[in-house]
């Protein structure tokens, strides 16, 4: 059980808007958000929301765009029906996949079984070839980054830890309203 509530990251309306854009991404999709200290609850206030909102999206489609696996990287003996699992073997790759399948497939079916919020980018397995070299995603577990906004903080997406490349989003309007909303504490009846 975590004790602690999943990295929130508080967003005011007086950030530079890039370098909030830009931290958040680092923290949110570093490691596809398989860290514990990954930014996974952005809580952005009601002023500069949208105009946030916008530039994040933007950055998050790039970060989709970039993710790929260069086949040439690899020795000619090499099996490339494996599942390739870990880091990208292209250096200009801006993320990797998940470490299995079976935790790709949680969340998925966290995303999909989720009672509120409206998903904005991302949420499913890539399956398609990549965008930056054509590396065939379907043979590694690649999630892209993917953004839900307005979940209630009784959804398991908000309230559990996804360990995976997904950002849930609230607007605030006072900065006491957004300290509550960061610290809600993961559901404990689960063993």
């Amino acid at each position: 059980m975590l004790i602690l509530s999943q990295a929130p990251i508080l967003v005011f309306d007086d950030a530079d808007l890039i370098s909030a854009v830009n931290g958040v991404a680092f923290a949110s999709f570093v490691a596809s958000g398989q860290t514990c200290i990954s930014g996974t609850r952005l809580i952005v206030q009601d002023k500069i929301y949208d105009d946030f909102l916008d530039m994040f999206l933007r950055k998050v489609e790039g970060i989709h765009r970039g993710i790929g696996d260069r086949r040439s990287n690899f020795p000619q003996n090499f099996d490339v029906t494996m599942k390739i699992y870990g880091p990208a073997l292209n250096p200009k790759s801006t993320m990797g996949t998940i470490i299995s399948l079976r935790h790709l497939e949680r969340i998925e079916s966290m995303i999909n079984n989720r009672q509120s919020g409206s998903l904005l980018a991302g949420g499913s397995r890539m399956m398609a070839h990549s965008a930056l070299d054509g590396f065939d995603l379907s043979q590694g577990s690649f999630f892209p980054p993917t953004v839900v906004e307005n979940v209630c903080t009784t959804d398991e997406l908000w309230s559990e830890e996804v360990f995976g490349p997904v950002v849930v989003m609230k607007r605030f309007t006072v900065s006491q309203k957004a300290s509550r909303k960061a610290h809600v504490y993961p559901r404990t009846d689960r063993k």
